[in-house]
């Protein structure tokens, strides 16, 4: 009696074949469907953005004056804070006062948004000759009618700041203090974190404040000024290299201001998407 053997169940060539190329044809369609879903990501992105750019072209086009030149002296009970003393390597001079009523002289340096930077008649009636704009892919809508300088920043909490810092604050030094008549507009999308950050800097490196003095003096010009927790941590470091040591600042910020912890905004988003307003 012969024994009957089972049958080979191993796989033919042609089956192996047909199954490698089955599984090719799945991981093809997985890198399809993600390329689809990165795409159509990148278009709410966009569809954000631009909503949010016309809502702040629409509402916050107006530039918040931070510093105003001084023509008399001002009397330390007349700051909103006390002023720290000045160290080495800071220039706390004539050129402004922390002081913004016109009393005081005209404005000299101003933070906004993409709204302000894109308002051509709210520029030119503040007198705005320098826009520095801290922002990646932001044009320069009005090359013709103001110098520009920009940065290319994402307001991520990952992005090296403070690399930059000592290049803008001279750079905004430099142009104020090279004619009476240069007023300088530091923005970026929504003007609140990355504007905040280059402007503490200056405010810290040429003007002798704190990290937490300018802060407070940022936030009660332009209410909406917050750094985002990775420029925060950077700004602290910066202080320590200007003064040797760090001001009470905590990395809630909200305890500073007394505020409640603020919920995520369409701005917010707008600015955490990859680029900006691209604007040719």
């Amino acid at each position: 009696m012969v024994e009957s053997r089972p049958e080979d169940q191993s796989e033919t060539p042609k089956e192996v074949t047909a199954l490698g190329e089955e599984t090719k044809k799945e991981e093809a369609e997985k890198q399809t469907k993600r390329k689809m879903g990165g795409q159509m990501q990148q278009k709410l992105y966009e569809v954000i953005k631009a909503l949010s750019a016309m809502r702040l072209c629409k509402e916050d086009n107006v530039p918040n004056a931070i510093l105003s030149r001084r023509v008399e002296p001002i009397l330390p009970e007349q700051l909103p804070f006390v002023p720290s003393m000045p160290t080495a390597g800071t220039s706390t001079s004539e050129i402004a006062s922390l002081v913004l009523p016109e009393s005081r002289g005209p404005p000299c340096l101003f933070q906004g948004s993409i709204g302000t930077a894109y308002n051509k008649k709210s520029l030119q009636d503040n007198g705005i000759t320098h826009i520095l704009t801290a922002a990646a892919n932001i044009g320069q809508r009005y090359k013709e009618d103001f110098q520009y300088k920009q940065l290319n920043l994402l307001d991520s909490p990952n992005q090296n700041i403070v690399k930059f810092l000592d290049e803008t604050a001279e750079w905004i030094d430099d142009v104020l203090r090279s004619d009476p008549a240069h007023r300088v507009l530091i923005h970026c999308f929504a003007g609140k974190s990355r504007a905040t950050t280059i402007t503490c800097a200056y405010l810290m490196r040429k003007q002798g404040l704190t990290l937490r003095e300018a802060l407070l003096h940022v936030r009660a010009c332009r209410p909406i000024a917050f750094p985002n927790i990775g420029f925060l941590v950077q700004l602290k470091a910066y202080e320590a290299t200007i003064f040797g040591s760090c001001s009470d600042v905590p990395l809630k910020l909200e305890k500073l201001f007394g505020i409640a912890e603020l919920p995520k905004t369409q701005d917010d988003l707008a600015d955490q998407a990859p680029g900006d307003l691209t604007e040719e």
